[in-house]
Protein backbone atom coordinates (compact mmCIF):
# COMPACT_ATOMS: atom_id res chain seq x y z
CA UNK A 1 0.00 0.00 0.00
CA UNK A 2 2.86 2.38 0.88
CA UNK A 3 4.57 1.75 -2.45
CA UNK A 4 1.35 2.27 -4.41
CA UNK A 5 0.81 5.60 -2.64
CA UNK A 6 4.32 6.77 -3.59
CA UNK A 7 3.61 5.74 -7.19
CA UNK A 8 0.38 7.70 -7.28
CA UNK A 9 1.88 10.84 -5.71
CA UNK A 10 4.83 11.12 -8.10
CA UNK A 11 2.63 10.37 -11.13
CA UNK A 12 0.18 13.04 -9.94
CA UNK A 13 2.87 15.68 -9.42
CA UNK A 14 4.39 14.84 -12.81
CA UNK A 15 1.02 15.35 -14.50
CA UNK A 16 0.73 18.79 -12.88
CA UNK A 17 4.26 19.66 -13.94
CA UNK A 18 3.63 18.71 -17.58
CA UNK A 19 0.31 20.56 -17.69
CA UNK A 20 1.60 23.83 -16.23
CA UNK A 21 5.40 24.22 -16.50
CA UNK A 22 6.86 26.75 -14.09
CA UNK A 23 9.39 29.42 -14.97
CA UNK A 24 12.84 29.58 -13.41
CA UNK A 25 13.51 32.19 -10.72
CA UNK A 26 9.84 32.56 -9.76
CA UNK A 27 10.75 32.36 -6.05
CA UNK A 28 13.87 33.80 -4.43
CA UNK A 29 15.73 31.15 -2.40
CA UNK A 30 16.18 31.51 1.33
CA UNK A 31 19.73 31.98 2.57
CA UNK A 32 21.43 28.55 2.67
CA UNK A 33 18.31 26.86 1.25
CA UNK A 34 20.14 25.49 -1.80
CA UNK A 35 23.75 25.37 -3.00
CA UNK A 36 24.86 27.86 -5.64
CA UNK A 37 25.68 26.67 -9.18
CA UNK A 38 26.89 23.08 -9.01
CA UNK A 39 29.12 20.99 -11.26
CA UNK A 40 28.30 17.34 -11.97
CA UNK A 41 30.95 15.45 -13.95
CA UNK A 42 32.10 18.65 -15.63
CA UNK A 43 28.60 20.01 -16.36
CA UNK A 44 27.28 23.11 -14.59
CA UNK A 45 23.71 23.46 -13.30
CA UNK A 46 22.12 26.60 -11.87
CA UNK A 47 19.45 25.96 -9.21
CA UNK A 48 16.10 27.78 -9.06
CA UNK A 49 13.14 27.51 -6.68
CA UNK A 50 10.07 26.56 -8.71
CA UNK A 51 7.65 25.90 -5.86
CA UNK A 52 7.88 26.08 -2.08
CA UNK A 53 5.17 24.42 0.02
CA UNK A 54 7.55 22.62 2.38
CA UNK A 55 10.58 24.05 4.15
CA UNK A 56 13.56 22.16 2.76
CA UNK A 57 17.31 22.50 2.41
CA UNK A 58 19.42 20.89 -0.33
CA UNK A 59 23.20 20.71 -0.48
CA UNK A 60 25.28 19.03 -3.20
CA UNK A 61 28.76 17.49 -2.89
CA UNK A 62 30.61 16.57 -6.07
CA UNK A 63 32.41 13.26 -6.50
CA UNK A 64 35.75 15.10 -6.37
CA UNK A 65 34.74 16.73 -3.10
CA UNK A 66 33.71 13.36 -1.66
CA UNK A 67 37.08 11.83 -2.58
CA UNK A 68 38.90 14.80 -1.06
CA UNK A 69 36.85 14.63 2.15
CA UNK A 70 37.49 10.89 2.50
CA UNK A 71 41.21 11.48 1.98
CA UNK A 72 41.38 14.20 4.62
CA UNK A 73 39.42 12.10 7.10
CA UNK A 74 41.74 9.15 6.44
CA UNK A 75 44.76 11.32 7.19
CA UNK A 76 43.21 12.85 10.31
CA UNK A 77 42.00 9.55 11.78
CA UNK A 78 45.00 7.50 10.58
CA UNK A 79 42.97 5.00 8.54
CA UNK A 80 44.72 1.87 7.25
CA UNK A 81 45.26 1.95 3.49
CA UNK A 82 42.72 -0.84 3.03
CA UNK A 83 39.98 1.21 4.69
CA UNK A 84 40.65 4.17 2.40
CA UNK A 85 40.55 1.90 -0.65
CA UNK A 86 37.21 0.49 0.49
CA UNK A 87 35.85 4.00 0.98
CA UNK A 88 36.97 5.06 -2.50
CA UNK A 89 35.44 1.92 -4.01
CA UNK A 90 32.12 2.68 -2.31
CA UNK A 91 32.13 6.24 -3.61
CA UNK A 92 32.79 4.97 -7.12
CA UNK A 93 30.08 2.34 -6.96
CA UNK A 94 27.40 4.57 -5.48
CA UNK A 95 28.16 8.27 -5.84
CA UNK A 96 30.40 8.96 -8.83
CA UNK A 97 28.09 11.84 -9.83
CA UNK A 98 28.08 13.21 -6.29
CA UNK A 99 25.42 13.34 -3.56
CA UNK A 100 22.43 15.57 -2.87
CA UNK A 101 21.83 15.92 0.88
CA UNK A 102 18.12 16.68 1.28
CA UNK A 103 16.75 18.01 4.59
CA UNK A 104 13.01 18.36 5.26
CA UNK A 105 11.83 20.69 8.05
CA UNK A 106 8.52 20.78 9.90
CA UNK A 107 6.84 22.40 12.89
CA UNK A 108 6.19 19.04 14.61
CA UNK A 109 8.18 15.79 14.74
CA UNK A 110 5.29 13.97 13.04
CA UNK A 111 5.41 16.31 10.02
CA UNK A 112 8.84 15.00 8.99
CA UNK A 113 8.80 11.52 10.51
CA UNK A 114 10.35 8.66 8.53
CA UNK A 115 8.39 7.38 5.51
CA UNK A 116 6.19 10.51 5.36
CA UNK A 117 8.41 12.83 3.29
CA UNK A 118 10.33 11.68 0.23
CA UNK A 119 12.64 13.24 -2.34
CA UNK A 120 12.93 12.50 -6.05
CA UNK A 121 15.13 13.43 -9.01
CA UNK A 122 13.01 14.11 -12.11
CA UNK A 123 14.20 14.59 -15.68
CA UNK A 124 11.69 15.02 -18.45
CA UNK A 125 8.99 12.43 -17.81
CA UNK A 126 11.25 10.08 -15.85
CA UNK A 127 11.70 9.64 -12.10
CA UNK A 128 15.43 8.96 -11.93
CA UNK A 129 15.69 8.28 -8.20
CA UNK A 130 13.34 8.30 -5.21
CA UNK A 131 14.04 7.92 -1.49
CA UNK A 132 12.02 8.50 1.69
CA UNK A 133 13.51 10.28 4.70
CA UNK A 134 15.90 8.02 6.53
CA UNK A 135 15.11 8.31 10.22
CA UNK A 136 12.01 6.86 11.88
CA UNK A 137 11.96 9.77 14.33
CA UNK A 138 12.69 13.39 13.39
CA UNK A 139 15.58 15.29 14.98
CA UNK A 140 15.51 18.71 16.57
CA UNK A 141 14.20 21.22 16.96
CA UNK A 142 17.15 23.18 15.59
CA UNK A 143 18.58 25.82 17.91
CA UNK A 144 20.07 28.13 15.27
CA UNK A 145 20.69 28.67 11.58
CA UNK A 146 18.44 27.57 8.73
CA UNK A 147 15.24 25.98 10.04
CA UNK A 148 15.70 27.35 13.55
CA UNK A 149 12.93 26.09 15.84
CA UNK A 150 11.88 23.37 13.37
CA UNK A 151 12.18 19.59 13.46
CA UNK A 152 14.07 17.91 10.63
CA UNK A 153 14.81 14.67 8.81
CA UNK A 154 17.06 13.87 5.87
CA UNK A 155 17.72 11.61 2.91
CA UNK A 156 20.37 11.25 0.20
CA UNK A 157 20.03 11.21 -3.59
CA UNK A 158 22.90 10.06 -5.77
CA UNK A 159 22.96 6.31 -6.38
CA UNK A 160 21.07 6.62 -9.71
CA UNK A 161 22.38 10.02 -10.85
CA UNK A 162 24.45 8.40 -13.60
CA UNK A 163 21.12 7.94 -15.42
CA UNK A 164 20.84 11.73 -15.79
CA UNK A 165 21.42 13.31 -19.19
CA UNK A 166 23.90 16.00 -18.17
CA UNK A 167 23.11 18.08 -21.26
CA UNK A 168 19.54 18.56 -19.99
CA UNK A 169 18.04 20.28 -16.96
CA UNK A 170 16.47 18.25 -14.16
CA UNK A 171 14.37 18.83 -11.06
CA UNK A 172 14.57 17.79 -7.42
CA UNK A 173 11.28 17.45 -5.56
CA UNK A 174 10.56 17.05 -1.83
CA UNK A 175 7.00 15.80 -1.19
CA UNK A 176 4.74 15.17 1.79
CA UNK A 177 2.76 11.97 1.22
CA UNK A 178 -0.03 12.93 3.63
CA UNK A 179 -0.74 16.54 2.63
CA UNK A 180 0.33 16.35 -1.02
CA UNK A 181 2.44 19.50 -0.60
CA UNK A 182 5.72 19.76 -2.47
CA UNK A 183 8.82 21.90 -2.88
CA UNK A 184 10.44 21.79 -6.32
CA UNK A 185 13.88 22.90 -7.44
CA UNK A 186 15.00 23.23 -11.04
CA UNK A 187 18.66 22.56 -11.85
CA UNK A 188 19.08 24.37 -15.15
CA UNK A 189 21.80 23.00 -17.44
CA UNK A 190 24.29 25.65 -18.54
CA UNK A 191 26.83 23.50 -20.40
CA UNK A 192 30.19 21.81 -19.75
CA UNK A 193 32.64 23.42 -17.35
CA UNK A 194 36.42 23.17 -17.26
CA UNK A 195 37.44 21.82 -13.87
CA UNK A 196 40.52 23.31 -12.14
CA UNK A 197 43.70 21.31 -12.57
CA UNK A 198 44.47 19.01 -9.66
CA UNK A 199 48.05 18.61 -8.53
CA UNK A 200 50.10 16.77 -5.94
CA UNK A 201 48.91 13.99 -3.67
CA UNK A 202 45.24 14.71 -4.20
CA UNK A 203 45.62 14.20 -7.94
CA UNK A 204 47.30 10.85 -7.31
CA UNK A 205 44.45 9.77 -5.03
CA UNK A 206 41.89 10.99 -7.56
CA UNK A 207 43.55 8.91 -10.25
CA UNK A 208 43.57 5.92 -7.89
CA UNK A 209 39.84 6.35 -7.37
CA UNK A 210 39.33 6.56 -11.14
CA UNK A 211 41.31 3.33 -11.70
CA UNK A 212 39.36 1.56 -8.97
CA UNK A 213 36.15 2.67 -10.64
CA UNK A 214 37.29 1.34 -14.00
CA UNK A 215 38.48 -1.95 -12.53
CA UNK A 216 35.67 -2.78 -10.13
CA UNK A 217 32.57 -0.83 -11.09
CA UNK A 218 32.27 -2.35 -14.57
CA UNK A 219 32.31 -5.85 -13.12
CA UNK A 220 29.94 -4.88 -10.33
CA UNK A 221 27.43 -3.34 -12.73
CA UNK A 222 27.67 -6.35 -15.03
CA UNK A 223 26.79 -8.72 -12.18
CA UNK A 224 23.88 -6.56 -11.04
CA UNK A 225 22.70 -5.55 -14.51
CA UNK A 226 19.43 -7.40 -14.17
CA UNK A 227 18.61 -5.35 -11.06
CA UNK A 228 19.30 -2.08 -12.87
CA UNK A 229 17.08 -3.18 -15.75
CA UNK A 230 14.27 -3.98 -13.33
CA UNK A 231 14.67 -0.55 -11.70
CA UNK A 232 14.44 1.20 -15.07
CA UNK A 233 11.25 -0.70 -15.85
CA UNK A 234 9.82 0.18 -12.46
CA UNK A 235 10.55 3.86 -13.04
CA UNK A 236 8.74 3.77 -16.37
CA UNK A 237 5.80 1.97 -14.80
CA UNK A 238 5.88 4.52 -12.01
CA UNK A 239 5.14 7.24 -14.57
CA UNK A 240 1.89 5.69 -15.68
CA UNK A 241 2.81 2.82 -18.00
CA UNK A 242 1.84 0.09 -15.54
CA UNK A 243 2.08 -0.81 -11.87
CA UNK A 244 5.34 0.04 -10.13
CA UNK A 245 7.02 -2.14 -7.51
CA UNK A 246 9.52 0.01 -5.60
CA UNK A 247 11.79 -1.30 -2.89
CA UNK A 248 12.28 1.51 -0.39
Amino acid sequence: MRKLLLTFLVAFFLSLNLAAPLRANEIAPFENEISGPITIAGHTFVPHVLQRELIAQVHYRSYTSLVQRATKKAEKDHWPDERLRRELCELNFLFNYGIFYVYAHGSTPESVAGQRVFAALIQGNDAIELHVTRWKNAAGPLQKGFGQGLWWNKTLLGTAMTDLDLDQSFQLWIMDRETGKATKYLYEASGPTLEPQRTGRFEALYQLAFKLRHKFRVGFMHLSGHLDERLRKDLQNHLGKGEAHFTI
